[in-house]
């Protein structure tokens, strides 16, 4: 007997399982299918893929996809734009009150200025589509780290969520870099990273020493609850 795929969180890559589970009708594979075809995690990248299988998990009222694909439909991602459809699919997810939607109160707050550091350009871009499609965030992406620091400046981010493991220059130096410096010493940095694992560091995010860490692949809901609650911090 073939074993459920693991949420997004659980921080399991794609598996063959996976196409089947998702084929059978299980919303949480369809949406991490998506989540796979979307940031090219184990497969060819393919925005619509992940448009189609967001929608097969969105309407069997999957929280996170029915968010996703507002996403796609708000930004023209693997679908045509349509800002009804968007709305329409976040409404959906904000009545069920498991991720970020519409009538979120952080929706009438200045947008956060976000920077990721990371050498995935297909992680990236998922990520800034999906933050940007809640209305609350700017993204903006630096696939080379050694350019980091000088793209921090110009930025001035309210947050920086970076990778560890990357070419030429490690998170770790990034960071030190950034620590070093009189004005972007004070940014709170979140390494985003498929370093750690779920059961190593919490799914939901947390301390390892001095630095917070979040385990890939990541949802939506943790991510924004992380970047809000380092903000604040």
């Amino acid at each position: 007997m073939t074993s459920q795929p693991s949420n997004p969180s659980d921080g399991e890559p794609y598996s063959p399982d996976l196409m089947e589970c998702a084929t059978r009708g299980d919303a949480d594979a369809q949406c991490f299918l998506g989540f796979c075809y979307a940031s090219g995690t184990g497969l060819e990248r393919d925005e619509n893929e992940a448009a189609i299988w967001y929608r097969k998990a969105a309407e069997q009222n999957d929280a996170l996809a029915q968010f996703n694909l507002g996403g796609c439909y708000a930004s023209g991602t693997g679908v045509e734009k349509d800002e009804k459809e968007a709305l329409r699919w976040y409404q959906k997810a904000a009545e069920q009150d498991d991720v970020l939607g519409w009538e979120h109160p952080w929706r009438n707050m200045r947008r956060r200025k976000v920077m990721i550091v990371d050498d995935e350009p297909g992680f990236t871009r998922m990520v800034k589509l999906t933050l940007e499609a809640s209305g609350n965030y700017e993204v903006c992406e630096q696939n080379n780290p050694v350019l980091a620091t000088q793209t921090a400046r110009r930025l001035s981010p309210d947050i920086i969520l970076m990778d560890v493991v990357m070419p030429e220059m490690d998170g770790g130096e990034v960071l030190s870099q950034l620590e070093a410096d009189p004005v972007l010493k004070c940014i709170p940095v979140i390494f985003v990273t498929a370093a750690v694992r779920t059961g190593e560091v919490s799914d939901q995010g947390e301390m390892v020493g001095t630095a917070f860490f979040v385990p890939k692949p990541v949802t939506t809901q943790v991510l924004i609850r992380c970047i809000e609650e380092n903000i604040a911090l």
